[in-house]
């Protein structure tokens, strides 16, 4: 049985203590905790009026479809993506994304994520 699961991990193997004791050692360590209290930035602002032209819709329409959608940025710096979905002509989607950049996140331990609604 031990066999059978080593070969499903990535290292081929049950883990060790050693594996993992770094890491706890790390993550408890005051150099990470006085990290990420100052280490914080803002990727995306939609307050910012240079990062509303980063956002392109992407409708079915451009396969036959006729679902709609857009964007709203909000006084508040938020956005907002609303539309209706239809299945007719063979569509059913409506998505968003933004131009490709990088975020150079290299050296960061973690990404905090805040969407409200």
């Amino acid at each position: 049985m031990k066999e059978m699961i080593a070969a499903q991990t990535a290292l081929g193997r049950i883990g060790v203590p050693d594996d993992i004791g770094g890491v706890i050692v790390f993550l408890c360590s005051d150099i990470t905790s006085a990290a990420m209290k100052t280490a914080e930035r803002i990727l995306i602002d939609f307050n910012n009026t240079d990062e509303k032209e980063n956002w392109q819709i992407i409708n079915d329409d451009v396969m036959g479809g006729v679902s709609q959608s857009e964007i709203i940025f909000n006084d508040t710096g938020t956005a907002t993506f609303q539309g209706k979905i239809s299945l007719e002509n063979n569509g059913g989607f409506a998505s968003i994304r933004s131009k490709s950049h990088s975020y150079r996140l290299g050296g960061y331990v973690g990404l905090h994520v805040r969407i409200t609604r």
